[in-house]
């Protein structure tokens, strides 16, 4: 079985395969270069506000944006299985009594 090069260049190649190999390649470049300088934006950002102790987690960026995918997959697929259910926070846990919560 022969592997998928990830970039197909020269005279003896396919030209279509060449030319969907070169955009996937370029795309897939933008993507990783568009992944890092938002990381970065959250170094910076931090290193401006001065909290020093949230610059570890900046590199946990592309692991929270792949949960938010995950959760707009599973809104969009409810929303076709389950039109009508409403997946609420349950608020109010607190105890009553000093609880923290306002009462009227």
């Amino acid at each position: 079985m022969k592997a998928w090069p990830l970039l197909y260049v020269g005279v003896d190649q396919d030209p279509f395969w060449s030319t969907v190999s070169m955009v996937f390649f370029s795309i897939g470049c933008v993507l990783v270069c568009a992944n890092v300088l938002f990381v970065l934006y959250h170094f910076a950002a931090c290193l401006k506000r001065r909290y020093y102790a949230l610059l570890p987690f900046c590199f946990l960026m592309p692991f929270y944006w792949v949960l938010i995918s995950l959760g707009a997959w599973k809104g969009l697929l409810q929303l076709f299985t389950r039109p009508f259910y409403w997946e609420k926070t349950v608020h109010g846990l607190a105890s009553q009594k000093g609880g923290g919560t306002i009462s009227p």
